[in-house]
């Protein structure tokens, strides 16, 4: 009898020491999920504006300054066509320059693609600092094919594409919204493209592109510069806004006419 009882008391004993050495572990797990989710991390340059090289790439990418060191996060959207041997490179010529024969010269070969869509990301070796370079290149080093190449900017992405909403208008190209020290800058692609006309305004607006028209297109957005150029890159600093919120498209008006040419969503 007093053996049957002290067996109980120890098997008792026993599944208590369990659980709380099972209750420790998770403590343990928890707290070392909440260090790694509250690591420094500053974003230091971003892109999003690929050019087509021997095939077309899209999707944005961001520098990470973590505790452990620099990385090369490329985001969810990221897609490209299957090939062998590709692989992400950052190179000192700028993007629209680049070409396949000379892709690797000066450059760092960072990693080969994990996967040919979605996010991945990359360490970059220590003492790497990405503003250093101007261009993030998908490149073919087997074939010496150059997929694509994208500039390096400045600042964290807020919001980036590459499809416009027609309205008086064709408009093309890539265009990217970032989050800079000097505030929020919209910089539009090498590919950027549309009619020229006098008095072409870029509005942030806080409508659907759906709702938008020549006779509303103002209503209720923020006029923050004059489109200097129908065809190419250009860069324009946002006044008057920290942030997007508000606002659901990015349009190009002609105010002389109201005539809206076209825009954006802002995703």
């Amino acid at each position: 009898m007093v053996t049957t009882i002290a067996a109980a008391i120890f098997a008792a004993s026993t599944m208590l020491t369990s659980v709380a050495m099972t209750t420790a572990t998770f403590d343990t797990v928890a707290e070392t999920e909440s260090i790694a989710a509250f690591q420094a991390t500053t974003v230091t340059d971003s892109g999003s504006m690929w050019k087509k090289g021997k095939y077309a790439v899209d999707g944005g990418f961001r520098f990470e300054e973590r505790d452990d060191g620099t990385y090369l996060v490329i985001e969810s959207d990221f897609e490209t066509k299957k090939g062998p041997d590709l692989k992400f490179v950052l190179s000192p010529t700028d993007y629209t320059s680049v070409k396949a024969k000379t892709a690797l010269k000066g450059g760092l070969i960072v990693g080969k693609l994990k996967s040919f869509s979605g996010a991945q990301e990359f360490k970059l070796p220590a003492g790497v600092n990405a503003s250093s370079y101007k261009s993030l290149l998908v490149h073919c080093e087997l074939k010496t094919k150059l997929w694509g190449s994208a500039p390096i900017n400045s600042g964290e992405l807020v919001a980036h594409g590459g499809s416009w909403t027609k309205k008086s208008s064709k408009i093309t190209g890539h265009w990217e919204i970032a989050k800079t020290d000097a505030g929020l800058v919209l910089r539009l692609g090498s590919d950027f493209k549309t009619k020229k006309m006098p008095d072409l305004l870029l509005i942030l607006s806080p409508m659907d592109m759906k709702q938008v028209s020549g006779k509303n297109a103002a209503d209720g957005g923020l006029e923050f510069a004059t489109l200097t150029s129908v065809k190419g890159q250009s860069e324009y600093l946002i006044k008057g806004v920290s942030s997007l919120d508000g606002y659901k498209s990015l349009v190009i008006h002609c105010e002389e006419y109201s005539k809206c040419w076209g825009g954006t969503a802002l995703n």
